[in-house]
């Protein structure tokens, strides 16, 4: 999730601090792929669901900590955890589905 500042955080802060903030976080928010690239491509999808294309091909669908609807490219691996799956993609990306809203 994308930390938000408070009112009080704001207070003691230099203008300079909060434009900084602002940038780097503004930009995590609508920038999918920097999102992804901040994190170092090991992600959790949110809301998430299977989806198998015409080509047999499985990906997954959801949402990132961001709030962005994403969708993933062909998952290569999959492994269960305790209370998610950890799933590898073609591009290198790992994602946690989680199967339980505890994250």
């Amino acid at each position: 999730m994308i930390p938000e500042l408070t009112s009080a955080d704001r207070l003691y802060m230099s203008l300079s601090q909060i434009n900084r903030y602002e940038k780097k976080y503004t930009k995590l928010r609508y920038n999918n792929r920097y999102y992804l690239q901040y994190y170092d491509y090991e992600v959790s999808l949110q809301n998430w669901s299977l989806k198998v294309d015409d080509q047999a091909f499985l990906f997954a669908e959801g949402y990132l900590g961001n709030g962005n609807a994403w969708e993933t490219s062909g998952i290569v691996d999959v492994v269960a955890k305790e209370n998610y799956y950890r799933c590898t993609t073609e591009s290198g990306t790992v994602y946690r589905l989680y199967f339980d809203d505890k994250q």
